[in-house]
């Protein structure tokens, strides 16, 4: 998932990549909670599940952390403790942060309940046509929307996961038993949802020889086939990937071996400056090395993204209709007044004459692993052919941001060689902004591509990077 922007807010969100060491709302602060509903079909989709004596109200769960979008264990769990079934989450419906009072209000499509299932005390089935009017305006309207669906079809964006009935369910799980076994493992258990939402799911799957990871990403424009590519990655630098089980080249399934915990902005102690040094340094070896193999890249998917690309997107990004309706009119002016600077400074970069490379674009500290002494980058749905240097500043520094000194350090010293320092360390300046133009782009066209009901929890990407850019230490330096 391209990178949200870090703040003090919970609106921040991890990647849509498999973290071996799951976490709800790891960017959020402490004392908030989550209120979740659910909208719980019947196998038909006729009816739906309501609670309270007047089946005024959506069945609901407590979740007493600030619980992120695309997250299920939580919910799963919760659920599964009130409703006697293991739910399967379909997708994520709503997405409210109220910072005010600390509370996120949610909304997920649930999977019918099994056949065997016997309908708990207090909850009642009721008509999608004629529903009963809940308390909840939110929910009246999720439920107006379903029953729209229902007689007009899904929208043709939604993902194949996020349908009912449990089809694509059936053939994934299907094709992991078969990579397993021709990898020579034996599935043990049934497998957990890590996350699900619009770009991506998730499962955590138990076998003979340890869990492993599928990931199916979105077919978006601007998406790699993240299976291809990463097993193009572990051939050229098994170093700094994951180890691959298997994938599907026409869907772009991945399977990978777990591979321990990530980087989190709350890692704390005397070794992070070093850390960061070692592995941002790392990172820019691995473009730099790779460098002259982006035909290849390009080859399994990833597309190209250069500064003549990023500059010529300026233009389009101010004039999309959905860009003007979703971000504030005062930044986009002070955008569109900055576009001659922006384009200037796309020129001076492409003058610091640094080769093209691998662009993770959502490298931020959760997308990060060190393992028996060695870093690994994963989640590559986002990954392009383009300027190196939009890839540090994304997240590293604004997670960390006492140690951009160290990051920058360590990066700038993998391109020693390359050019003089004092280009090095101009291009470094000059890739601060361009980064949040990036990143503002990638999100265009990411929001452009999901159903409505998908871009909860990441409309905030778009709005939060534009502010960045025009905000004044964005060009401190520049």
């Amino acid at each position: 998932m391209t990178a949200p922007l870090p703040s003090p807010s919970p609106s921040s969100t991890p990647s849509s990549g498999a973290s071996a060491s799951p976490a709800p709302g790891p960017f959020a602060p402490a004392s908030w909670r989550s209120l979740v509903s659910a909208v719980i079909p019947d196998a038909t989709g006729a009816r739906f599940l309501v609670t309270g004596d007047a089946q005024s109200a959506l069945p609901r769960i407590v979740i007493p952390d600030h619980h992120w979008a695309a997250e299920c264990d939580a919910v799963v769990d919760g659920f599964q403790d009130s409703l006697g079934f293991r739910p399967w989450v379909l997708r994520p419906l709503r997405f409210v942060e109220d910072e005010a009072q600390r509370t996120v209000h949610m909304t997920v499509a649930l999977d019918a309940p099994p056949a065997s299932w016997s309908r708990s005390k207090g909850l009642t089935w009721a008509s999608l046509d004629t529903p009963p009017p809940l308390d909840d305006a939110a929910e009246r309207t999720l439920v107006a929307t379903l029953r729209a669906e229902r007689a007009h079809g899904a929208p043709a964006s939604r993902q194949p996961w996020a349908h009912a009935g449990g089809a694509w369910r059936d053939r994934a799980l299907a094709w992991i038993d078969r990579t397993l076994a021709t990898a020579g493992r034996l599935r043990t258990g049934e497998p957990l949802q890590q996350r699900t939402w619009g770009i991506s799911s998730v499962l955590r799957v138990p076998t003979d020889a340890g869990r492993v990871f599928f990931k199916s990403a979105a077919r978006l424009p601007l998406f790699v086939n993240e299976g291809a590519f990463v097993r193009w990655l572990a051939d050229a630098a098994p170093e700094h990937s994951v180890d691959v089980v298997g994938h599907h080249p026409d869907e772009g399934w991945l399977l990978s071996a777990d591979f321990g915990a990530t980087m989190r902005p709350t890692d704390k102690g005397e070794t992070i400056d070093t850390t960061l040094r070692e592995a941002m340094g790392a990172y820019g070896a691995l473009q730099r090395r790779l460098a002259p193999r982006m035909a290849e890249a390009r080859a399994v998917g990833a597309k190209p993204r250069d500064l003549a690309w990023l500059a010529n997107e300026i233009a389009p990004l101010l004039r999309d209709p959905f860009v003007q309706a979703t971000v504030d009119a005062d930044v986009l002016t002070n955008v569109a007044s900055l576009a001659p600077r922006l384009t200037n400074c796309c020129a001076e970069l492409a003058a610091c004459a640094l080769p093209d490379s691998l662009v993770h674009g959502d490298l931020h500290p959760g997308n990060l692993a060190v393992r028996d002494g060695r870093t690994l980058f994963f989640d590559w749905t986002d990954a392009a052919i383009g300027h190196p240097f939009l890839d540090p500043y994304v997240s590293t520094s604004r997670h960390f941001p006492a140690r951009t000194a160290a990051i920058a350090e360590g990066y700038l010293a993998a391109w020693e060689g390359a050019a003089d320092r004092a280009t090095l360390e101009r291009a470094w300046l000059l890739a601060r902004p361009l980064t949040m133009l990036y990143q503002a782009c990638s999100y265009r066209h990411l929001l452009t591509g999901l159903e409505p009901q998908a871009r909860d929890g990441l409309n905030g990407g778009l709005s939060g990077w534009l502010a960045a850019l025009v905000a004044e230490d964005a060009w401190e330096g520049v």
